[in-house]
């Protein structure tokens, strides 16, 4: 409607010109005649005077006295007519030189007029083109903003959900370019996300692993000369982590373990900048806890996860051998970081669970699982240490500490509400947690707990067979559950049930030597799914 009002106001503009020009123009015109009407006028008025005195001067002629003055005097009217008609055709000429100025200054107005004709055209034009640029940029910047939403929600992830959430209010600072960045870089991690490192593991995925890095430093250094926006910074910097964390993994598969520490040092200065701290501390948890509400509940869990995982990582690659520099040299720092977030998150969720409340958590047993994980390796600390504790836990408090994460781990799992998809990692670490008690010499189980814990094991590698059926790893640990099994249940005196075991185990076990001769090749893959 604008561009409509701006065009009406120009047509106008324009007819007022055209009308002056037009006016101009005649008085140009009757200016012109009047100057070449006036010098013939003049001319005949001084015919008819000079007409006169001719006559005056044949009466004087008749006159013989004064012969000689008459002669004198004809000679003085001639040179007197010779200067009035010189006079009348002076200024003939300059009314002529008048006329040409004034014509030259018609023609300067004519020229005039019409540059602002086609000046008022452009104007029009610009206005125009202007108005339909500025509808192309907010139609771009509207679609790039529709495709980073769409990227967003791509997965389950809940930074996804957080950034989703803050992103779909209309930032006035982020234009369409940054919009298109911003996308870019979710592409990028979704590539990763869903990827689930079976083809990231190869030696392509460290190149997008790095290549998605710099790229997405680049946009954090150019968004930071073009907004001061925080939720984009922060976007970026949880990226940022994100791919080095990933990058750790195929690092870790390759066992290049120097390489592997420094992606997850990497990642804890991300979230230092995230956590809006100068400098990295185990204080890191508690910044976080403050930063992420309970209203933001999931996006605090993630982040915690990362970062406990990040230093169970470090903790991981000293373990097998890379040097002890940067954030190992704080190994003990790291294991009571780690330890107070795992904490943190694990407890929470435990409570809900117990409670059953219909509350918007998303609860996943990948948060118990690498708590187990963690515990596992802070014992190898202890033996590194020379049985020094480096926590202070005990043995018997560590291992049921273990026992409760892989339980609490499962009921997510078999409650519906999991947001993870069922993993081989989850099914394998929970049976061989059950196994590693059972056979624990330290830990004191009765024979009852101990049936109870081989068969939910039994039942875990039951449901892993059905999803993970080509693996033949599965059916050798249902063997081994089927042969302990067996042993309770001759300590218990249950000789029926004791031969069924048994009888189990023997099928089991050619089933995975059967498979394990035509598939080896596939194993590796699958897993990892």
């Amino acid at each position: 409607m604008r561009i409509k009002k701006q065009n009406t106001k120009d047509d106008g503009l324009i007819k007022f010109i055209v009308i002056g020009i037009i006016i101009s123009i005649i008085i140009i015109t009757l200016i012109n005649a009047v100057i070449a009407v006036y010098p013939l006028y003049m001319h005949s008025i001084y015919e008819n005077n000079a007409e006169d005195q001719r006559e005056d001067q044949r009466e004087d002629q008749r006159e013989d006295q004064r012969e000689d003055q008459r002669e004198d005097q004809r000679e003085d009217h001639q040179s007197c007519n010779e200067y009035k008609v010189q006079k009348y055709y002076d200024a003939a000429s300059e009314k002529s030189i008048i006329s040409s100025g004034i014509a030259i200054i018609g023609i300067a107005v004519a020229v005039w007029a019409g540059l602002n004709i086609i000046q008022v055209l452009e104007r029009g034009e610009v206005e125009r083109l202007r108005g339909e640029a500025q509808r192309y940029y907010e139609e771009r910047r509207e679609f790039n903003k529709l495709k980073f939403l769409e990227e967003l929600r791509g997965s389950n992830s809940p930074a996804c959900k957080y950034f989703e959430k803050i992103f779909q209010k209309d930032i006035k600072e982020l234009d369409a370019t940054i919009y298109f960045q911003l996308s870019f870089v979710e592409h990028s991690y979704q590539a990763v996300y869903k990827d689930q490192f079976a083809t990231m593991k190869r030696k392509q995925g460290i190149a997008f692993l790095e290549d998605s890095i710099a790229f997405t430093k680049e946009v954090l250094k150019d968004i930071k000369i073009k907004t001061t926006n925080e939720n984009v910074e922060e976007y970026l910097y949880v990226r940022i982590a994100d791919f080095y964390f990933n990058l750790g993994y195929v690092y870790e598969f390759r066992r290049e373990y120097e390489e592997m520490q420094n992606c997850y040092q990497n990642t804890l200065e991300n979230y230092k900048c995230v956590a809006k701290m100068e400098h990295w501390s185990k204080d890191i948890v508690d910044e976080i806890i403050k930063r992420y509400t309970k209203e933001n509940i999931n996006m605090r869990f993630f982040i915690l996860n990362t970062v406990a995982e990040s230093g169970s990582m470090i903790i991981s690659s000293i373990i097998n051998g890379a040097p002890n520099y940067g954030y190992a040299n704080q190994t003990q720092e790291l294991i009571e970081m780690s330890f107070n977030a795992f904490t943190h998150i694990t407890d929470y969720l435990s409570q809900i669970l117990k409670r059953k409340e219909d509350i918007e958590i998303i609860p996943r047993e990948v948060y118990f699982r690498n708590f187990y994980e963690f515990l596992r390796r802070v014992e190898q600390i202890s033996q590194h240490n020379g049985g020094k504790a480096v926590l202070n836990l005990d043995h018997q408090q560590i291992v049921s500490k273990e026992l409760e994460l892989v339980q609490n781990g499962m009921a997510i799992i078999y409650s519906g509400k999991n947001e993870d998809p069922p993993r081989y990692k989850s099914y394998k670490e929970s049976i061989d947690c059950y196994l590693a008690i059972i056979d624990d010499e330290n830990y004191y189980m009765s024979i009852n707990e101990k049936l109870k814990l081989l068969e939910k094991a039994y039942i875990y590698s039951g449901d892993a067979l059905r999803k993970f059926s080509q693996l033949p790893e599965f059916r050798k640990i249902r063997a081994q559950i089927c042969v302990k099994l067996n042993e309770v249940m001759y300590q218990k005196g249950v000789i029926n049930r004791q031969m069924a075991y048994l009888t189990e185990a023997c099928e089991l076990i050619e089933e995975y030597r059967q498979l394990s001769s035509c598939g080896l090749n596939m194993i590796t893959e699958i897993k990892e799914k």
